[in-house]
């Protein structure tokens, strides 16, 4: 079940959404990069590692408090949300 799924890896997949991402309650890792998404949909509360370059975001989704790192390069991103501090 997709529940209990810690890593989803869509790099390079050609995919321009996300929907059924708030299914994944436990997930730690997300690869996305290499698509054409515009946007994310809201982030799970235990996401850890956000992998998001080479999409075609101007924004990012309020970013949870269990982020350790974020790694979005190359993007159409005008800003950021406010970025967790992590005492990791």
């Amino acid at each position: 079940a997709v529940v209990n799924e810690t890593v989803l890896n869509v790099s390079n997949k050609s995919i321009s959404n996300l929907t059924g991402l708030e299914t994944f309650i436990s997930l730690e890792i997300l690869n996305c990069s290499w698509n054409q998404l515009t946007f994310l949909p809201p982030l799970p509360n235990s996401l850890q590692y956000l992998y998001c370059s080479n999409n075609l975001f101007s924004y990012l989704p309020t970013l949870p408090n269990s982020l350790e790192y974020l790694h979005c390069n190359n993007n159409q991103l005008t800003c950021l949300p406010n970025i967790p501090t992590n005492p990791k």
